[in-house]
């Protein structure tokens, strides 16, 4: 292998990192973008909490499919580029038949590892997000509950209320009901 080829493989290796970690940085946007959104529409929505329960179980479920279908983007890229490098390596192959089987191997070695280290950090952040995904239904769970309680008491406070304002009136009722017959 000649220097020229030796850098020119040193490109082509730093160019398929680099895209990696984009693909990595997009996947993980999309996630945390579709999360955000999707918590923020349902504690904003004017429902109560047994819906807002219900809205947030089918947004982490909605969520999970997202992220899912994330990750089965990525691993198409990851296919998508592997293919690129085979036909690249065909090519390549036939026009320089030494060293070739050595180079080949390499790059598979280095394909898996770049494979398996995407594959490895999609699965970490997949768990995290459906772990903050959950972290938050709770949450929202927890603060429904507690507008609910809140609700409640206050309507019974408005509820005692009337019914005092109501035996007022009834009494004052009575009075001016008793001054008119006098």
């Amino acid at each position: 292998m000649s220097i020229r080829e030796y850098l020119e493989e040193k490109q082509r290796q730093q160019d398929r990192k680099k895209k990696a970690e984009s693909a990595k940085k997009v996947a993980l946007g999309a996630t945390l973008g579709t999360l955000i959104g999707g918590a923020a529409g349902i504690l904003f929505a004017p429902k109560s909490g047994k819906e807002t329960r219900e809205d947030i179980t089918e947004a982490a479920y909605k969520a999970g499919d997202k992220v899912k279908d994330l990750s089965q983007d990525v691993s198409e890229e990851i296919k998508d580029k592997y293919t690129d490098v085979v036909n690249k390596y065909e090519d390549y192959k036939d026009s320089k038949l030494t060293d070739i089987k050595s180079v080949s191997y390499e790059m598979e070695d280095k394909f898996e590892e770049v494979k398996d280290e995407v594959e490895d950090q999609v699965k970490d952040k997949v768990g995290d997000a459906a772990k903050k995904v959950e972290d938050t239904a709770e949450n929202v769970e927890k603060a429904t509950d507690k507008v609910s309680d809140k609700v409640k008491e206050t309507t019974d406070k408005a509820s005692e209320t009337v019914k005092d304002k109501a035996k007022d009136v009834e009494k004052k009722a009575e009075e001016v009901n008793k001054k008119t017959k006098n």
